[in-house]
């Protein structure tokens, strides 16, 4: 896969986690910052998954179902949240 260099600007603070954290685990900051860019991108699509899944299953649901959905979400957005 080819590989475009970019410029951003981010606050000095940012900068010095990145780079401790760059550090620590022996990993270029390039690295951390594409890992970072891949984890928003899966999860934004995984949201916008999970609403056209909510969407095309709310409509048919009796009482048990809206139950079970419910306690689904909830775990999901515990999981995201974690990460």
């Amino acid at each position: 896969m080819p590989v475009i260099k970019t410029a951003i600007s981010i606050d000095e603070e940012l900068y010095e986690e990145v780079k401790e954290l760059s550090s620590r685990l022996n990993m270029s900051k390039s690295r951390i910052f594409s890992q970072a860019v891949e984890y928003f991108i899966d999860k934004k699509n995984n949201l916008e998954l999970l609403k056209k899944l909510n969407e095309l299953y709310s409509a048919e649901l009796n009482n048990t179902d809206s139950e079970y959905l419910q306690a689904a979400k909830k775990s999901y957005s515990r999981i995201v949240d974690k990460w």
